[in-house]
């Protein structure tokens, strides 16, 4: 099927990482995961949005926890179907895309610099998008 959808743009608007410099940090075990999605319109516009995607692994208090290392990072990632003129919208049409499409990038991210940090390179699992957006409150 051929989709009008264009990535415009993606860029990293946060990222924080810290190690609990305690622990071995070669096997992690299950990473706790939280994503949350907002989407955003242009001003004006039914057809060009902005998808803010957070991710979290694990939380603040991950040496209290007894957790390798917390990373929280936010990507903001620009899209747009200009043949849209009336509803439904960009987010109502192409939504579970949109995350589908901006994923990817942050699991990228997060592998390539944990690697470049001096500890072994994280792999996020991939998500299921259909299953987050049902759900929401339960897939922190």
């Amino acid at each position: 099927m051929e989709s009008d959808l264009k990535l415009k743009n993606i860029m990293v608007g946060s990222f924080s990482f810290k190690v609990n410099h305690s622990l071995e940090t070669k096997n992690y075990g299950d990473i706790d995961i939280s994503i949350r999605p907002v989407a955003r319109f242009k001003e004006g516009s039914i057809s060009e949005g902005l998808l803010e995607l957070k991710v979290t692994l694990f939380d603040e208090d991950f040496v209290k926890n007894n957790k390798p290392f917390y990373i929280d990072m936010t990507v903001f990632s620009e899209f747009e179907d200009d043949t849209i003129t009336e509803e439904p919208n960009i987010f109502d049409r192409y939504y579970a895309n949109i995350i589908s499409m901006t994923y990817p990038y942050i699991r990228s991210y997060i592998s390539s610099v944990t690697g470049l940090f001096g500890i072994s390179s994280v792999n996020i699992p991939a998500i299921n998008v259909f299953k987050l957006l049902q759900e929401p409150q339960e897939n922190d």
